[in-house]
């Protein structure tokens, strides 16, 4: 062969060589055309627990696990939680385990407040769950899974969690599409309100392209700045039916090469992504608040016996423009009598009506009759609105006289105890006494409680940190509203090393109630124990909450013994509510 044939065939070896790498190049896939031509699937479990109903999150499992998603995603809350106890934890977790067992595919959790409920759950949480923060990546896809278990705002996220998560999506920038996972949709009160949301803020400047959530028990979705919150509701904790009739069910998402595609499947339907707007679900919210209301609770003395009472339900139609017809019901409980039992109404924007009941209870006080009607909360669509009757019973505070805060309640102002209170199913069953007083002064409110203990040995009162979490100890509870045309509600905790726990409660703008545990209001505390007691003397100072106390005014309150040995709680009245249409009466002598 001439040097001249031998170039060509040179020449020709290098051009078959680039043809054939310019091929290989152009069939190449990245990560994010692989997911245009192969779509990724995956479930999202909603809340389990809460009051969970037993059967429904078995059946929603079974459902999934049928549609064969790539692998299944948890908003959280897979257990009843709210305790320390290890044993009790580690059997709910095998519970757990067991229901989800038909999944076969990866399953990815995200710790809700009631699996991790204060920090001394956390480690339990770590050893069958692992992380509670973590990210992983499925196929260009990078999912991260914050927990926001034990707080209820973003501005109170640790900076090292913060910093924990700038860095990790800094460091997975190049991923297709970025998704980020926590219970509770935080953004719901801050960008659902057009206030400002550090986590968004951190979202935007790093590409994040959806964000789930759960705790609400409700559906509900929105974009903000090209990203899509979706909240999914109850997959089996104790729910009510939303506005637009959607029950429990759970999520199903699909990410492709236009995008990520979530809706909420109930049996038998697939429903749009936009099912619910979060406009839409507040304004049910208020109507539900503010619709239909009782003028004023059913007083009740300390005889707990009640005679016939007349009570006023007042109705308002919040929609300019349009006439409602409907007819109020009454369930009514053994032993209860409400006439009239059916009221067919018709209601104007224009014209709120009051209406007249006769009530009368002949029996046990709970459970207490409920009303219920549908009121507009939207053109051509209404919601159901269920009021429990408001019960107050009465309370009274005696004039402090010369009080030393001693935790001896030896001071002759130390009188009319209420010593009758309710567990939690509103039952008055025998268990160890309790004693309550109130006193006063025009500056402060003082608190005597005494507390019969027959297992000493069994107190539980360790935690000694300002705001730890006494109410999972021995402890007494008390919420107060000493002004109620302002209407904050505040809360005290206290155990009997005289720990305490506080927070203010505010009506949010969608007329629910919510806590800021940040804030913190100065007491003076003295705890005493004997061989079978304890007690816990306070002062409440008012100038911390801009009010005096007269003769004559009324506040409301509720109150609460939590005992460790015995897993239960006692109040003045059931429920244990922050919303003050739930507290009892409190008058000053």
């Amino acid at each position: 062969m001439c040097a001249r044939e031998g170039l060509i065939m040179k020449s020709l070896l290098l051009s078959c060589l680039l043809l054939v790498l310019s091929l290989l190049t152009a069939n190449a896939q990245t990560p994010c055309d692989d997911i245009a031509e192969h779509p990724i699937r995956f479930a999202i479990l909603g809340d389990r627990t809460g009051e969970h109903v037993p059967g429904v999150f078995g059946a929603c499992v079974e459902e999934v696990a049928r549609l064969r998603p790539d692998f299944v995603m948890t908003v959280g809350d897979a257990i009843e939680g709210y305790t320390a106890d290890t044993v009790e934890l580690r059997k709910e977790w095998q519970e757990y385990f067991q229901i989800i067992e038909p999944l076969k595919m990866p399953v990815y959790h995200t710790p809700g407040n009631h699996d991790i409920t204060f920090d001394a759950m956390e480690p339990f949480y770590r050893s069958v769950m692992g992380k509670p923060d973590y990210s992983f990546d499925h196929r260009g896809v990078h999912i991260i899974v914050l927990d926001n278990s034990r707080q209820d705002a973003p501005n109170i996220i640790a900076e090292e969690q913060l910093n924990w998560l700038r860095n990790d999506l800094e460091s997975h920038a190049d991923a297709c599409y970025t998704i980020v996972f926590f219970h509770q949709p935080f953004w719901y009160r801050t960008l659902g309100d057009g206030k400002p949301d550090v986590l968004h803020d951190m979202f935007k400047t790093h590409g994040v392209d959806a964000v789930f959530n759960g705790h609400f028990h409700k559906y509900f979705s929105a974009e903000f700045d090209g990203i899509k919150y979706t909240a999914f509701g109850s997959s089996g904790g104790s729910t009510e039916e939303s506005p637009d009739g959607l029950l429990y069910h759970f999520g199903w998402v699909t990410i492709d090469g236009e995008g990520i595609h979530s809706v909420p499947i109930k049996k038998g339907a697939v429903l749009p992504w936009d099912a619910q707007r979060v406009g839409d679900l507040r304004t049910a919210y208020l109507v539900r608040q503010f619709g239909m209301q009782f003028v004023e609770p059913l007083p009740l003395g300390n005889d707990l016996t009640l005679t016939s009472h007349t009570i006023e339900v007042a109705l308002q139609n919040q929609l300019p423009g349009i006439t409602h017809t409907d007819t109020l019901r009454w369930d009514l409980p053994e032993g209860w009598t409400v006439e009239p039992e059916t009221f067919a109404y018709q209601l104007t924007a224009d014209t709120p009506l009051t209406l007249p009941f006769t009530v009368n209870c002949s029996g046990k006080l709970y459970p207490l009759p409920s009303l219920s009607a549908r009121l507009p909360y939207m053109e051509g669509g209404t919601t159901v609105i269920s009021r429990t009757l408001e019960v107050a019973r009465t309370l009274t505070g005696t004039p402090a006289i010369d009080i030393v805060v001693d935790g001896k309640l030896s001071e002759t102002c130390w009188r009319e105890p209420l010593t009758t209170l309710f567990d939690g199913n509103g039952n008055l069953g025998e268990r160890d006494s309790v004693a309550v007083y109130f006193s006063y002064d025009k500056d402060n409110l003082y608190l005597g409680v005494y507390c019969h203990e027959s297992v000493m040995d069994s107190l539980l009162a360790e935690l000694t940190g300002r705001d730890a979490a006494v109410y999972a100890e021995d402890a007494f509870g008390l919420l107060y509203q000493p002004d109620p045309p302002r209407g904050d509600v505040y809360q005290f905790y206290v155990n009997p090393l005289g720990t305490v726990y506080d927070q203010r409660i505010s009506q949010q703008s969608d007329g629910y109630w919510s806590g800021d545990p940040s804030w913190n209001g100065e007491y003076i505390v003295k705890t005493d124990r004997g061989d079978d007691f304890f007690t816990i003397e306070a002062c409440i100072p008012m100038s911390q909450l801009g009010v005096t106390i007269e003769s004559g005014e009324t506040w409301r309150v509720n109150f609460r013994r939590k005992q460790h040995r015995l897993n239960d709680s006692y109040a003045l009245q059931v429920p244990w509510s922050y919303d003050p249409s739930t507290l009892g009466a409190l008058r000053f002598k």
